[in-house]
């Protein structure tokens, strides 16, 4: 986490809050607030930021209830980070100059973790079979009161779930979403899409809708590997590449390999070798490396290895 993330994270903590909790009367301790018309453009402004008084926070009431308690939040941050100083003007969809513009982000930064804890996410995403991804969805925005897309970006920040999530309307991509531990989607922004069985890795696929969205969402499991071929991994591969048809690949499959053990290698053994399955799915040049009937044997026998070498 960043420093202005772990500052939101221990605002809430002093204060015992975890979602849902009044943000207006937490803000009122650290500023004066009142929601009011504004003769300008602005989402947010907050003024008199010195340390020494209690600043005053105006929240703009012609916006978005969403948008007015992610810009409260936000406002918060810049009374809350130590080194945000004077009067801001927040427009959230602002392109900033260079050093303000970075203020800005922490801000949203703080904001986000204000509103969508963390380890309430974490903890709150535990609660939920997989397939039933969308009533965790439903659940969290009604609990953050945040808007539906702030949640997406700070679930699939969080989450070390390896899940892929794809908004569609007639088929075609419209957005996606993937965790850090999930593989990189085959298809793209403007696509269209037609099935589920993009992947190898074992996974769910589950179709849900929400307020008039369409979503289709993978979420991938972990798998267990059992070693059954004598051979080493550098005889399995061999022949996996004979087969495959190219010996070129050599490199470049050894190379994803170790790339995705280090990124791995602090989970079990089954979570190591389901890490590097969703690594090859990443890679076009090697997913006919991926699925051939002994990758799993080469994946095995290499994580084996790497492991006992400490």
């Amino acid at each position: 986490m960043r420093p202005e993330e772990v500052m939101a994270a221990r605002i809430l903590k002093r204060h015992r809050l975890k979602p849902p909790y009044d943000l207006d009367e937490l803000v009122s301790n650290y500023g004066d607030l009142q929601y009011c018309e504004f003769p300008f453009s602005a989402d947010g402004v907050t003024v008199g930021i010195d340390g020494k008084h209690k600043p005053s926070v105006m929240i703009n009431e012609s916006i978005s209830r969403a948008r007015q308690r992610f810009t409260l939040a936000h406002e918060l941050g810049h009374i809350i980070i130590p080194w945000h100083i004077g009067t801001f003007v927040s427009h959230l969809d602002a392109d900033d100059e260079y050093e303000y513009g970075i203020m800005e982000g922490e801000a949203n930064r703080f904001a986000a973790e204000l509103l969508l804890p963390s380890d309430w996410l974490a903890e709150k995403f535990s609660e939920y079979e997989v397939e039933d991804f969308d009533e965790f969805l439903a659940d969290v925005i009604a609990d953050s009161k945040a808007s539906r897309d702030a949640a997406f970006i700070k679930i699939f920040k969080t989450l070390d779930a390896p899940i892929i999530c794809a908004q569609v309307e007639n088929s075609e991509v419209v957005r996606y979403y993937k965790t850090s531990t999930a593989p990189y989607p085959p298809f793209a922004v403007g696509e269209k899409i037609y099935q589920h069985d993009y992947f190898s890795s074992p996974h769910k696929a589950v179709e849900f809708s929400h307020r008039g969205n369409d979503y289709w969402i993978w979420i991938f499991e972990t798998v267990s590997v059992q070693e059954v071929d004598p051979r080493t991994w550098r005889e399995v591969l061999v022949q996996i590449l004979a087969e495959v048809g190219d010996s070129r690949l050599l490199l470049s499959t050894n190379a994803t390999m170790a790339a995705a053990y280090q990124k791995f290698k602090g989970l079990d053994e089954d979570g190591v070798c389901s890490g590097v399955f969703r690594a090859f799915e990443s890679k076009d040049a090697l997913r006919g490396v991926a699925s051939h009937p002994l990758f799993g044997q080469y994946v095995i026998k290499r994580v084996r290895e790497l492991r006992e070498r400490g």
